[in-house]
């Protein structure tokens, strides 16, 4: 995602992105001095010819027993957490892994790379387990995973208006943090 994203970093799609909302303001900010400097084009565009390699390098080496894990790399431009996630398994998928491969990428095939197997990962008897309810099918499009009706976390049914009133007092202070501190070094020095 980061090298597709930081490709198209004058991608309208990206500025208007609903989802940025969820994005602490610090975050949005060096988003946004990424897209007011962007570089020659041919740079940019090699990067997209970057990704479709990628893309083939990694359906190559799921299929000769690879172990694909799925991360986040955010707070990265252009990649709101959480919903990165849904990208990114829409790029495995796109990429030619199958839909369930792609889910277990996120799920069991992480808890085994973390060696938490034994506690999380899957649905099952004695497991912790946080639960989301998509509207739709995942298996038979993968981006239904982002129509998410309900999230259970330890239990608790999380109130999407809760949850937005505390992502929203978060967001009262500046995370001081290595990788934030790094990103807001950048847009005063206007390094990339």
């Amino acid at each position: 995602m980061i090298f597709d994203r930081d490709s198209r970093r004058l991608d309208l799609a990206f500025k208007h992105d609903e989802r940025r909302h969820w994005v602490h303001p610090a975050h949005r900010r060096y988003w946004d001095s990424r897209a007011r400097r962007p570089g020659p084009s041919e740079g940019r565009l090699q990067g997209q010819r970057e990704v479709t390699y990628l893309k083939r390098f990694l359906l190559r080496a799921q299929r000769r027993g690879v172990v694909v894990a799925l991360g986040t790399d955010t707070p990265f431009p252009w990649l709101p957490p959480g919903f990165s996630v849904h990208d990114e398994l829409a790029m495995y998928v796109d990429a030619g892994l199958d839909p369930v491969d792609a889910l277990r990428s996120a799920t069991s095939v992480n808890a085994t790379v973390l060696g938490i197997e034994s506690r999380a990962g899957r649905v099952a008897a004695g497991l912790a387990a946080d639960l989301v309810a998509v509207k739709g099918d995942p298996l038979q499009d993968i981006r239904d995973v982002g129509n998410v009706e309900l999230v259970v976390r330890s239990g608790q049914i999380l109130d999407r208006t809760e949850l937005r009133r505390a992502v929203d007092a978060s967001f009262a202070e500046t995370p001081n943090d290595a990788i934030t501190n790094d990103l807001l070094d950048r847009i005063e020095s206007h390094d990339d």
